[in-house]
């Protein structure tokens, strides 16, 4: 009885201890929130289906902003850029395929994605920007004037702690430019974005 009895009061102090640690944890990153995610592999330019998407519990402390929480917000949308699976989906990662914003690329035209630096809560699909290049041991240059932003979201890396907030954007121009783009992130080169007043 002795035995049974202690044992019962170390099983209870041990759930209690786990108990404390669980609400310390969730004290510090937030109680879980509903988030959309890819539950396969989404190719741009593909519609995304109900069988594509799928909610999952993260804790809110983790979760960017602009990461989308029902189904029916991109059920039917067509994906601007690939989504790997299990990414989240975001507020810039789709397009309504009955706007004209972001569809039919002319024939010279492509989508690059770049990672870049722009002023924090700068960026927002349908603007367009200047895009500025700079290489180690050179001065920056204006590399694009006035492209479109098909899509913005925040990227694993986060906020840089000498240049500034990084974002990862869909950039609408022409194949030289997307050949230009491709190339300087290729040379680990700096590119900035840098918003145009109004949308264009």
């Amino acid at each position: 009885m002795a035995l049974g009895a202690l044992s019962l009061l170390l099983g209870g102090a041990a759930a209690s201890g786990i108990s404390d640690r669980e609400r310390a944890m969730r004290a510090q990153v937030g109680d879980p929130v509903p988030v959309l995610v890819a539950s396969r592999a989404i190719a741009a330019g593909s519609r995304i289906g109900s069988g594509s998407l799928a909610i999952r519990q993260v804790p809110r402390r983790w979760v960017p902003a602009g990461i989308l929480n029902r189904v029916d917000q991109a059920y039917g949308m067509v994906a601007t850029v690939g989504i790997p699976e299990g990414a989240y989906i975001s507020t810039g990662a789709w397009r309504d395929p009955g706007s004209d914003r972001a569809s039919g690329l002319a024939a010279d035209e492509r989508v690059a994605t770049v990672i870049a630096f722009a002023p924090p809560d700068s960026m927002r699909p349908g603007m367009r920007v200047d895009v500025v290049i700079a290489r180690t041991g050179s001065a920056p240059v204006l590399a694009l004037r006035a492209v479109e932003v098909l899509g913005v979201r925040s990227p694993s890396s986060g906020v840089d702690d000498g240049g500034g907030h990084r974002v990862e954007a869909d950039l609408k121009t022409k194949i030289p430019g997307a050949l230009r783009l491709a190339e300087a992130g290729g040379a680990a080169a700096e590119i900035r974005l840098l918003p145009i007043g109004g949308d264009g």
